[in-house]
């Protein structure tokens, strides 16, 4: 997949976790709502993960042009992110924070399924 392919697929998965967080949120705080609904499938703060997570890679595509390797680009996101998750679990940083990280990483893996990126953990 070209670094495009890939920056539109991105465009279009954030947009929907965007939709998605605007109708389960109703305009409430995105932390009250954290406290009381971390876990559960998905919580608000899965979908807030996958928001950050996509706004983070489409950050770094733009970043890094049209001629970045956008597997690398991808995989290194992924890897930052579990380096967050793994950092978040042993300070206990609670579960709205695990289910933000957990979010993030689907939403992350699910563009590597797709073809977006490598194959393995980082």
């Amino acid at each position: 997949m070209h670094a495009e392919d890939l920056l539109a697929v991105v465009e279009t998965a954030r947009a929907d976790a965007e939709a998605r967080l605007s109708a389960v949120t109703a305009g409430d705080s995105l932390c009250a709502i954290g406290r009381r609904d971390a876990a559960g499938p998905p919580s608000v703060k899965e979908i807030e993960g996958e928001v950050a997570a996509l706004s983070e890679l489409r950050r770094r595509l733009r970043r890094a042009g049209g001629a970045a390797d956008p597997a690398a680009v991808l995989d290194a996101v992924v890897a930052d992110w579990r380096s967050r998750q793994r950092s978040h679990t042993e300070r206990d940083f609670g579960p709205g924070w695990l289910a933000y990280d957990r979010g993030g990483i689907a939403a992350l893996e699910r563009l590597r399924a797709r073809g977006g990126g490598g194959d393995g953990e980082a």
